[in-house]
């Protein structure tokens, strides 16, 4: 099928994209995003749909300036508002400390992910194809990347809050380059691509040349492949919604350790996975990963941790097992001083609000406290060490989060009353001993992340 039928048939009928809509595409000045924004510069237009050319320069190759180039001139030549940055500071991804590929990436998408919301827009076009695919099902496999990583990459996908679109995938790089030479369009050659540095490199020049000598087509079988395994994945998920309970916020799910334990494990592994790619579009987990995860959900001990590819931790905290981005809970970085009334963000986390009044919706915690023992007060992060005179005992907080089973993460993010030199509260869970009987204001948090939702609500003081 032609390119630009192949483009019309992808938006023909898709929900989620509709005439007026913004898409963002993606050029670096290779072949395969070239030929991506020809097309759409040729369809857009018929279809209704405004698009966006991204240009992110690593400025590490002589290349580099060149790619740019051919963008800006065809931006130029075709009335295209191009949106193109440059990374100020190449020698450091040079040099640092996890993988060059892995590195770029997450700065590309991090751009990409900014431009989108500047421009109103999270459905990003990628040109990512046919030879693509192959070379991404045959790394997936290397790195025991399990029957999700033999799917490949999807024609939709999703990484944070960006929609990733890639119409492209049934296209070979031979049908690309026709393509680009019937239409003249200009295009730029990443010399790297020839070398054997990176590992996709090496499969491309190496492995794949030497595969066809001893069977016909390696390369289509595993295409084919990722298209069966694809079909058989959408089952599964479609399944594990039906047979399996899990909560799920921005940046985190959490699932029930003894649900994990009854299953069999092949709903286990795939449930894991599953989960995973919810939170970043596409971690792949390796057989390590799967059998860490295992252990940390078969495990007795709370608080045990678990590094995961694709930024993410996984925590046992209680009877639940969390999975989360590491950038997803984010305290305050200073206290706030307690006024009356008062209503303050807590951080990325939540709300806090004083008044004379009690909150009666779902999930918040209170505490009533005497007014003039908040006066002068501030409302600040739990501190080791700290304690609070209660239940006619001078006790840690740590007790007090132990007693109702209150994960690590949340109480490094609790709200804490201190006046006087001393904590009067624990907003939520405990209030300092004393005398109720003058006039008293009420503390309110309302956290809106899911490590607070383990925690059953308790109400002190009232």
């Amino acid at each position: 099928m032609a390119i630009i039928a192949t483009l019309k048939e992808f938006f023909h009928g898709r929900e989620s994209v509709s005439a007026g809509d913004r898409l963002l595409v993606a050029v670096s000045g290779g072949p395969d995003s070239m030929a991506l924004l020809a097309a759409m510069t040729e369809i857009a237009a018929d279809l209704e749909l405004q698009i966006y050319p991204l240009h992110y320069n690593y400025r590490l190759q002589e290349q580099a300036a060149a790619g740019e180039q051919v963008v800006r001139s065809w931006c130029d030549d075709h009335d295209l508002p191009l949106v193109a940055t440059a990374l100020q500071q190449p020698q450091e991804l040079e040099t640092g400390s996890g993988s060059l590929e892995a590195e770029a990436r997450h700065l590309r998408y991090q751009f990409f992910q900014q431009a989108g919301a500047c421009l109103g827009t999270n459905m990003l076009l990628l040109g990512h194809q046919k030879d693509d695919q192959v070379e991404t099902v045959l790394l997936n496999l290397g790195r025991g990347s399990g029957l999700y990583g033999l799917q490949g990459m999807q024609p939709v996908s999703h990484w944070r809050q960006l929609v990733l679109l890639r119409p492209l995938l049934e296209h070979s790089r031979q049908e690309i380059m026709e393509f680009l030479r019937r239409r003249e369009i200009p295009f730029v050659t990443d010399p790297t691509n020839e070398g054997l540095e990176f590992a996709r490199n090496r499969l491309r020049n190496q492995v794949l040349p030497a595969w066809e000598k001893a069977q016909p087509a390696p390369a289509e079988a595993i295409y084919n492949l990722s298209r069966r395994t694809a079909s058989e994945n959408d089952f599964w998920q479609q399944y594990l919604k039906d047979n399996f309970s899990y909560s799920s916020w921005p940046g985190e799910v959490q699932v029930g350790v003894e649900q994990l334990r009854d299953s069999h494990p092949a709903e286990r592994r795939r449930l894991l996975h599953f989960l995973c790619r919810k939170l970043e579009g596409g971690a792949k987990l390796s057989e390590q990963n799967l059998e860490g995860l295992e252990e940390l959900s078969s495990s007795e001990k709370s608080g045990r941790s678990l590094h995961l590819p694709g930024e993410l931790e996984a925590v046992r905290e209680y009877d639940r097992l969390a999975i989360y981005r590491k950038d997803s809970l984010v305290p305050p970085t200073s206290p706030v001083n307690v006024e009356v009334p008062m209503n303050k963000k807590w951080g990325d986390i939540g709300e806090i609000n004083v008044s004379s009044s009690a909150s009666t919706d779902e999930g918040v915690y209170r505490s009533e406290l005497p007014q003039h023992l908040i006066e002068g007060g501030v409302l600040r992060l739990w501190q080791a060490g700290d304690r609070i005179i209660y239940r006619g005992k001078r006790r840690k907080l740590k007790e007090i989060f132990e007693a109702e089973r209150v994960p690590f993460r949340a109480r490094r993010c609790w709200p804490v009353v201190v006046a006087g030199g001393e904590v009067v509260a624990v907003v939520g869970l405990a209030v300092k001993d004393g005398n109720f009987s003058e006039k008293t204001v009420i503390i309110n948090f309302q956290p809106e992340h899911g490590v607070f939702a383990q925690t059953g609500k308790k109400n002190e003081g009232d």
